[in-house]
């Protein structure tokens, strides 16, 4: 699933964009993985204790997804 700012009304890194996330997952937080290119915004990510990864490239991603 992808979440946007404009369709959630929060902007990252406020903690009520991740909250309105996990209220519609309805999933335990930490079952919830967040991609970002912001270390500010996988931060904030982690304090609400979603699981955060930086992309910084694909074969990172990939890596990391393997």
């Amino acid at each position: 699933m992808i979440f946007t700012s404009s369709f959630i009304g929060y902007k990252k890194p406020q903690i009520e964009f991740f909250k309105n996330i996990s209220d519609k997952l309805q999933l335990k937080k930490n079952n919830i993985l967040f991609w970002d290119d912001s270390q500010a915004n996988i931060n904030s990510a982690r304090i609400f204790e979603f699981n955060g990864e930086l992309y910084t490239s694909y074969v990172n991603f990939e890596k990391v997804m393997s």
